[in-house]
Formats: C-alpha cells, structure tokens, sequence
C-alpha cells in the first residue's frame, strides 16, 4: 500500500512538472510553436473585404502567446500584452484596433454559445435580415459539430465561405451587417487554422465519448468567431480565444478517474429510535 501510495506521488508530482516546463502543458510542442505551424494564407478568402480582421486575429494570438509563454502568465499579464499587440498594429480600420470592452461574464457567454453551436440574436435591436443570418450561422457551426469521421481544415473553411457568399449576395443585410459578420467569419476561418494542430495535438488526452473527434477544435474557432462578432475588435477575439483555449486545456488535461461506487447504506427508521 505504501509503496503504491510512493509511486503515486511520484506520477504527480512529474505531471505537474511537465505542465510548467517551457509552457509545455501538455506535449512535446510548446503553445507557441503550434499556433504558428499552419501559415495563415491557407485560410484567406479574398472575396470577403474584410478578410485582414481574421489575419490580424492570428497575428494577436500568436503574439500574446510569445509575450506570455504560451498563456501560462496572470490574466492581468495577458490582457496588457493583447493592449500592446492593438498598440503597435495599423489596423485598416479604427473600430478593428479598438480595445475590447468584453466583461469575464460575457466571455463566458461567448464560450457558451460556441459549445452549444447557438449564437445568441437580439430580436429587438437586429434587423430582421441580421437575426435569419445570425440563425444561418449557427446552422453552419452545428453541421461542422455534427460532421462525421475527421474533420478537416479544408471542411471547415468550405463551410463558412459558403455563408460568406450568402453574407455578400444577401441585399437585405446592411453594409455594417455584412461587415460584421464577415469579419467574424474571416476570424474564423483563421481560428481554425491556427488552433488546429494544438487541438489535434492533444485532442487523445481525453475521452471524448459522446462528443465528436474534433469537438474541441470547432469550440474554440466558434468563440473566437463570436468574440469578433459581439466585440467587432481584434482584442475582443483573443480574448474570447484565451478564454476557450483555457477551458478546452483544462479538459484536454484532465485525466479520467474510475467512478467510485458509493456504498448504500441502510434506511434508519427514525420513529423507532429511542
């Protein structure tokens, strides 16, 4: 029993090891080298105007994780390194190098929508043209979701420059419409791009079971997508992007433990008590 217990102590205290050596939580490749694996060309769409917001995403994450050793530092350390990578970007507009605003709760929200492939609409301030392409969009994200066998990179960008050509053709949709949510598709496309060999990396470390093989990978390129389009600003998607690449590492992490059985125990009939 206690050389069990010995050995025990052992395995933890190397896994907590591995996690905090040279921001390698969880493999061989740092954060950092998998985020910038992929070159971002292979994500661009030049049909869609606004195609540089989802580039200037991918630019942000990768520089917060340099400045941060891979997300390992303080929350505080991450959002001042995001406000230094807005400061020292020429965006080609200034709505796009804004600051986020986007409060712990809403990235939470955020995080939410994208898990459950729904984003939220506000039928009372979108126009009618806006909350049946918002409602397109989270079609989209379920049909990726619900995608049989490996997904593929090539899947994903297909799918979302499909509802890019029904953004685009779609007259209803006013011009700060289009340009919303094509930036968040841009954001996107990108997301996905970057975030796919980490996840892909990783995505063995944890029993799935009722989720789909890449569930993770279409979760996190989803908040980042809705970070952009509820923030409109590069920051607002990283930080949307921080805040589900916290949660997906956290169950990517985890390490499965049998379910202990509880024991029943006996009814006590408190009237016959004495």
């Amino acid at each position: 029993m206690i050389k069990r217990f010995f050995f025990l102590v052992l395995a933890v205290v190397a896994f907590f090891a591995s996690c905090t050596n040279d921001e390698q939580s969880l493999g061989v490749k740092s954060t950092t080298e998998l985020l910038s694996v992929q070159k971002p060309e292979l994500a661009a769409n030049s049909n869609n105007p606004y195609d540089y917001f989802g580039k200037a995403h991918y630019d942000g994450l990768l520089f917060v994780s340099k400045k941060t050793n891979g997300f390992t530092v303080s929350r505080k350390k991450q959002k001042a390194a995001i406000d230094e990578f807005v400061k020292t970007q020429t965006f080609a507009d200034t709505r796009s190098g804004a600051f986020s605003a986007l409060t712990e709760n809403e990235l939470a929200s955020i995080f939410e929508q994208a898990q459950n492939a729904k984003i939220q609409v506000d039928t009372v301030n979108m126009s009618a043209a806006m909350v049946n392409a918002v409602t397109l969009y989270s079609q989209t994200l379920r049909h990726l979701f619900e995608t049989e066998g490996n997904l593929t990179f090539s899947e994903i960008k297909d799918s979302i420059m499909h509802f890019e050509s029904y953004v685009l053709s779609n007259d209803k949709l006013t011009e700060v419409e289009k340009e919303d949510l094509l930036k968040s598709t841009s954001t996107f496309r990108y997301s996905a791009l970057q975030w796919e060999r980490f996840v892909k990396e990783h995505e063995s470390k944890l029993a799935t079971r009722s989720r789909k093989k890449w569930y993770h990978w279409v979760v996190i390129a989803g908040a980042d997508a809705i970070g952009a389009l509820v923030d409109k600003t590069v920051s607002g998607a990283v930080l949307a992007s921080k805040t589900a690449s916290d949660e997906i590492t956290k169950e990517l992490s985890k390490v499965e433990e049998p379910t202990k059985v509880e024991e029943s125990k006996p009814e006590v009939d408190s009237e016959n008590l004495e």
